[in-house]
């Protein structure tokens, strides 16, 4: 037997540059810096898992272990990483009071001054010699010393093993969270000038991101959104309901919130009767022929133009010439609209602006032009905000970018041509379905976005602490060593006297 010296103990310490983690608490410990969906007994039994997970007696474990630390930046002397003949030569009863003798002075490694470890310590080795003594068993005491301390070596840096991960972790889960925000304020950026009521567009779904620690250097996250599953395959669009396919929609545009109820939306616009087309009849006692029935965006998009761009004609303030609204309505909608003229119950020819999906709005003053009179705008459009929570205002400043970012998802797909026009108007409905089925507004991102720096500095403040801890047990393991090869070395030198009296 030879002393440990410093020629074979290698860099048995030598943290990775790339490795700035930070914190820890004990391995038995709770960490919590945010919400969780894990218990803490589930997370107990992770952590206890996780901690006893290398047994250390067979080769397989020695490897393992001992490749996990290497790929965080920790290296073992060589002539640690294999199983002493002795601990492999006792029986498996003796096996077990060997482990706990060595975990027992291991635990005295850590607080020297603890007297619990200290009888701990004596009262499984009382166990483990007198166990031998039983078994008639001859056990060169030397070796037996050595052994010892090579388990309560090993001990220890399971415990240095634990730690180190538990660095990694809090190094994955600042990036992690660094990542989100940036993806986060990308979304906000969009949304500049806008009032915190806008919805995010694109459709952002944040995530749950669970910064309790759970044994492993993996950051679980949730999606905080219902998660819909379809088909990759792109899906046949009916426009206009007539049983025939007008053209194809990537599955993640035909499942965006509000896409798919626009389509079959529209595919009713215009039946039945328009209860606020019959509006005008009252002053004028005329069959108004207008039907926007099952087409809440026409609405919203006629009313906010008039509010916003309306022209002084005649008596009216809020007025276009057909033509003019019809040009206007593709200019900033993108959608289709024809001049065309219908007939009222009377007889009487109007001139009207048609659209795609079979919405009708006409002239039911038959004056020529079109204006808010024209329509019962006024409760039409309050029920909308009503049943939707979307204002005439907030559709004009709003919905135009949605439709085009969704246009912009069609096309990057590569599903194949389509109507635009068509498609401008799914979504030109499609942006009030979607208040509907939990869009994100730009007040609820900053919110989140907020949310998110405080559990960044949260984390940041438990990761400096888990490094301390990293660098403590750092410390012990190299004072573990340093006595270990003082021990060694006076077994050496006495085993040397004892050779040098016997030759004397």
């Amino acid at each position: 037997m030879y002393p440990i010296s410093e020629n074979n103990l290698g860099n048995q310490h030598g943290l990775s540059t790339s490795s700035p983690g930070k914190g820890a608490h004990r391995p038995n410990s709770k960490q919590s810096m945010g919400q969780s969906t894990d218990s803490s007994t589930a997370q107990a039994i992770v952590l206890n898992a996780t901690f006893q997970s290398f047994a250390l007696h067979s080769t397989h474990d020695q490897k393992k272990f001992v490749q996990d630390l290497q790929e965080m930046g920790f290296s073992i002397p060589k002539f640690m990483q294999t199983t002493s003949a002795l601990s492999a030569e006792l029986p498996l009863s003796a096996q077990q009071s060997f482990s706990q003798v060595a975990g027992a002075l291991a635990q005295v490694f850590e607080n020297p001054s603890s007297t619990a470890a200290n009888v701990a310590l004596q009262s499984h080795w009382k166990e483990f010699v007198t166990g031998q003594a039983l078994h008639n068993s001859m056990t060169d005491i030397h070796d037996l010393v050595q052994a010892v301390l090579r388990e309560a070596y090993m001990e220890n840096t399971k415990d240095l093993h634990f730690y180190a991960q538990k660095v990694k972790f809090f190094n994955n889960l600042k990036k992690q969270i660094r990542d989100e925000l940036t993806r986060a304020r990308q979304a906000l950026a969009k949304l500049a000038g806008l009032p915190d009521s806008a919805r995010v567009i694109p459709p952002f779904e944040p995530i749950d991101i669970i910064t309790d620690y759970f044994g492993t250097q993996d950051v679980i996250t949730n999606s905080v959104g219902s998660e819909t599953l379809y088909s990759d395959e792109p899906i046949a669009v009916d426009f206009d309901g007539d049983g025939e396919t007008d053209f194809m929609m990537p599955p993640e545009v035909y499942h965006a919130a509000g896409v798919q109820a626009a389509i079959e939306m529209l595919q009713q616009t215009g039946s039945g009767n328009d209860v606020y087309a019959t509006h005008r009849s009252c002053r004028t006692n005329k069959h108004n022929p207008s039907n926007m029935t099952n087409a809440p965006h026409i609405t919203l998009m006629i009313y906010s133009l008039m509010m916003s761009q309306g022209q002084q004609i005649g008596n009216r303030p809020d007025a276009f010439m057909p033509p003019d609204l019809r040009d206007l309505l593709e200019e900033t909608f993108g959608i289709n609209v024809e001049l065309t003229n219908v007939s009222s119950d009377e007889g009487n020819n109007l001139v009207a602006l048609q659209f795609d999906s079979g919405a009708i709005f006409a002239d039911g003053a038959g004056d020529g032009k079109l204006d808010s009179k024209d329509y019962n705008f006024t409760d039409a459009v309050a029920q909308i905000q009503s049943q939707y929570g979307v204002s005439h205002e907030q559709y004009l400043a709003e919905a135009p970018q949605y439709i085009e970012s969704m246009k912009e998802m069609m096309q990057g797909d590569g599903t194949g041509s389509f109507p635009e026009e068509q498609v401008s108007e799914i979504f030109a409905l499609a942006y009030i379905l979607s208040a509907q089925e939990g869009y994100m507004t730009k007040g609820e991102l900053e919110d989140y976005i907020k949310k998110l720096e405080e559990m960044l500095a949260s984390v940041g403040d438990d990761a400096q602490l888990a490094n301390v801890d990293l660098q403590n047990m750092l410390q012990k393991q190299q004072q573990t060593l340093q006595l270990l090869s003082n021990i060694s070395k006076m077994l050496h030198d006495n085993a040397m006297s004892v050779i040098r009296k016997l030759s004397a």
